[in-house]
């Protein structure tokens, strides 16, 4: 999903990125619309075989100065000039292709190398695919890619760790169990202990997410959320209450 954080003067792009793509790194695709110099005209915004004519009005600086004295000092008033929106130069036989704009917009489809890693906001470069330049014939600005972690359903991320929600029968939590933790390269199982309670945190290190730049993996953290049935079968209520019957705790 692409989100447009686009300004007149550093135009940006959101890329959201799967946690499998920041663990491996490699390679994302983003869509871009941007404006280009116009090819028919090179961005001057005249028709072929025309060009613009310098504004009389401003004489080309694209600006009106207004001088004005009072009490001894002279005041400077400068405005866009109005005849040539602040451009220097009529066009008289606009360019068909871009209406006299000297831009185009171009749908571009660019390959963003993702780095291992790579933290929640950083942004990327991406050279000579930004807004064109107001000098005729000097290169684009540069395109900034903002990395957003994309949502996952299995783990949340907090800088380099990862946490994850796992549902266990209530029977499990008294007993223990053992259960098949998610993680970005496979699964591994781990041992839930008996008597574990609701919100008991389990902690796997290194395996988490790579630390950007190098440094050590972060850890994985697993919060138990203990499922206690809502309808119980006949049979089961029996069992139940048999062993609440036995059952030397109380609660205090």
């Amino acid at each position: 999903m692409l989100h447009a954080l686009r300004d007149r003067l550093t135009p940006k792009v959101a890329l959201e990125v799967p946690l499998e793509r920041i663990f491996k790194g490699g390679e994302e695709t983003v869509h871009v619309a941007r404006p280009v110099v116009c090819p028919a005209c090179g961005g001057s915004g005249a028709k072929q075989g025309t060009k613009p004519r310098t504004c009389p009005k401003c004489g080309g600086a694209g600006q009106i100065v207004r001088s004005q004295r009072k009490q001894g000092v002279t005041l400077k008033q400068i405005t866009a000039c109005q005849d040539c929106g602040g451009h220097g130069v009529i066009v008289d036989s606009p360019c068909a292709e871009c209406a006299g704009r000297g831009r185009i917009t171009r749908d571009e489809t660019l390959k963003v190398r993702i780095p291992i890693g790579v933290e929640d906001g950083a942004t990327l470069r991406i050279a000579g695919h930004g807004l064109p330049a107001d000098k005729p014939g000097a290169p684009p600005g540069d395109l900034f890619v903002v990395i957003r972690a994309a949502a996952d359903p299995r783990f949340e991320r907090r800088a380099s760790d990862l946490y994850h929600t796992e549902t266990i029968d209530v029977v499990d939590a008294a007993l223990g169990v053992s259960i098949e933790a998610p993680l970005l390269d496979g699964r591994q199982s781990v041992d839930v202990p008996a008597g574990a309670q609701p919100d008991t945190i389990l902690h796997l290190v290194g395996k988490g997410l790579p630390s950007f730049g190098g440094g050590p993996r972060g850890d994985l953290y697993i919060r138990l959320q203990v499922h206690v049935p809502e309808r119980l079968t006949e049979r089961q209520r029996r069992l139940y209450e048999q062993l609440k019957a036995t059952n030397p705790e109380k609660p205090s």
